[in-house]
């Protein structure tokens, strides 16, 4: 799951209630986070690794997602080898550069409509 978080949704019960869902069902989580944000509103992202981006800096926000998803990336490919190696069944998540596709493209979409 990917999560576009801004102040309004920080704050927002639903979209809390969906990340719980998320967490219970032990899905994966990538929170892409409004710089600024109170850590205490953040609920159900507690103790969650968060990638914090400036949503006025288009060129910022973007590097910045992609600089902090690259580690996450080479993480879970080297997981998914292990298991295939190991001959365990990986857990049903989406392949790691589809998922750093999917941040970068959500986070685009966001400012590009968030500044029309």
């Amino acid at each position: 799951m990917v999560v576009l978080l801004t102040a309004n949704g920080a704050v927002a019960p639903f979209v809390q209630q969906e990340i719980g869902v998320a967490r219970g069902a032990r899905k994966l989580i990538v929170p892409i986070v409004q710089h600024g944000i109170d850590a205490g509103t953040l609920a159900m992202l507690a103790g969650v690794e968060r990638i914090e981006v400036d949503f006025g800096d288009l060129s910022e926000a973007l590097t910045t997602v992609r600089a902090k998803l690259e580690p996450f990336v080479q993480t879970e490919s080297k997981r998914l080898a292990a298991a295939a190696t190991a001959g365990t069944p990986a857990t049903a998540q989406p392949s790691p550069l589809v998922l750093a596709g999917l941040g970068l493209l959500v986070l685009a979409l966001f400012l590009v409509f968030s500044r029309s």
